[in-house]
Protein backbone atom coordinates (compact mmCIF):
# COMPACT_ATOMS: atom_id res chain seq x y z
CA UNK A 1 0.00 0.00 0.00
CA UNK A 2 2.76 2.44 0.95
CA UNK A 3 4.66 1.76 -2.27
CA UNK A 4 1.53 2.43 -4.33
CA UNK A 5 1.14 5.82 -2.65
CA UNK A 6 4.80 6.66 -3.28
CA UNK A 7 4.40 5.71 -6.94
CA UNK A 8 1.31 7.89 -7.15
CA UNK A 9 3.19 10.80 -5.58
CA UNK A 10 6.07 10.34 -8.00
CA UNK A 11 3.70 10.40 -10.97
CA UNK A 12 2.16 13.63 -9.70
CA UNK A 13 5.55 15.26 -9.14
CA UNK A 14 6.72 14.24 -12.61
CA UNK A 15 3.58 15.70 -14.20
CA UNK A 16 4.04 18.90 -12.20
CA UNK A 17 7.67 19.07 -13.28
CA UNK A 18 6.70 18.77 -16.93
CA UNK A 19 4.18 21.61 -16.59
CA UNK A 20 6.61 23.80 -14.67
CA UNK A 21 9.33 23.26 -17.29
CA UNK A 22 6.85 24.29 -20.00
CA UNK A 23 6.09 27.48 -18.07
CA UNK A 24 9.81 27.96 -17.28
CA UNK A 25 9.03 28.53 -13.60
CA UNK A 26 12.52 27.82 -12.31
CA UNK A 27 11.73 28.23 -8.62
CA UNK A 28 8.99 25.62 -8.83
CA UNK A 29 11.12 23.39 -11.07
CA UNK A 30 13.79 23.39 -8.39
CA UNK A 31 11.36 22.62 -5.56
CA UNK A 32 9.74 19.81 -7.54
CA UNK A 33 13.12 18.27 -8.35
CA UNK A 34 14.00 18.40 -4.65
CA UNK A 35 10.70 16.71 -3.78
CA UNK A 36 11.44 13.94 -6.31
CA UNK A 37 14.93 13.52 -4.87
CA UNK A 38 13.56 13.19 -1.34
CA UNK A 39 10.90 10.75 -2.48
CA UNK A 40 13.60 8.60 -4.11
CA UNK A 41 15.66 8.77 -0.91
CA UNK A 42 12.65 7.52 1.09
CA UNK A 43 12.08 4.70 -1.40
CA UNK A 44 15.75 3.70 -1.23
CA UNK A 45 15.75 3.79 2.57
CA UNK A 46 12.57 1.72 2.77
CA UNK A 47 13.90 -0.86 0.33
CA UNK A 48 17.23 -1.15 2.18
CA UNK A 49 15.43 -1.66 5.50
CA UNK A 50 13.36 -4.47 3.99
CA UNK A 51 16.36 -6.17 2.40
CA UNK A 52 16.96 -9.65 3.83
CA UNK A 53 20.64 -10.49 4.19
Amino acid sequence: MQLARQNEAEECFLEALKLRKTKEDFLLIDSTQKALYLLNELEWKASSENYDV
